[in-house]
């Protein structure tokens, strides 16, 4: 088979659909991709995880974006939810992502339940363009007061990750390795990166 022929027939790794599926499994390699992807980011180590939207189903092929629902327990048993997505639609919609944050926190307040109850929130969003303010892999946000002091009990994170920012490196650590698989997604580009061991 040629590589014409293979990259016509490839699902490229930058496609929403290949990577919900790549992340979401229920096998050692998905599952080790996402406690990689969310300890890179945050430095969180998950002992636990799991993928509550694993299904792909027609409605996600038009859908604006692909989002992973994901529980962890971390290494302290601290229960938090975890939500992954992509975002390569060329310009950032903040406010959606800070909603899909607070609708996150609401989804956990069932009948009875107390506030004292909720679990921290984690997001995470890679987008593939560069960062249009600092030039940083990754910008991080939080509720903090005047004096740069995260509010205590801040119950939501926000990870925007700029893929294309990997490309002005040309040593790369390990979270930029895996960005640069996702934004180099021809068949030909991943076979060269392949003899860098990115994907492996």
């Amino acid at each position: 088979m040629s590589g014409k022929t293979k990259e016509a027939n490839t699902v490229s790794f930058g496609n929403d659909l290949f990577f919900k599926y790549a992340f979401s499994r229920d096998n050692d390699v998905s599952v080790s991709l996402r406690k990689k992807l969310i300890y890179l980011i945050s430095g969180i180590k998950c002992k636990e995880l799991t993928v509550r939207n694993p299904e792909i189903n027609q409605s996600h092929v038009d859908a604006k974006n692909i989002i992973l629902d994901i529980m962890v327990k971390d290494e302290y048993d601290h229960v938090i939810d975890v939500e992954i997505q992509m975002y390569n639609r060329g310009t950032i919609e903040k406010k959606r992502f800070q909603f899909y944050g607070a609708r996150m926190l609401v989804n956990q307040l069932e009948q009875g339940r107390k506030y004292y109850e909720l679990n921290k929130v984690y997001q995470y969003i890679l987008i593939n363009e560069y960062n249009p303010y600092h030039h940083d892999l990754i910008e991080c946000y939080m509720f903090r007061n005047n004096h740069n002091e995260i509010e205590p009990e801040n119950l939501n994170e926000r990870y925007y990750v700029f893929m294309k920012e990997s490309r002005k490196k040309k040593k790369l650590n390990d979270l930029e390795r895996l960005c640069r698989l996702f934004i180099n997604n021809k068949y030909s580009d991943i076979i060269k990166e392949d003899k860098e061991d990115i994907i492996r």
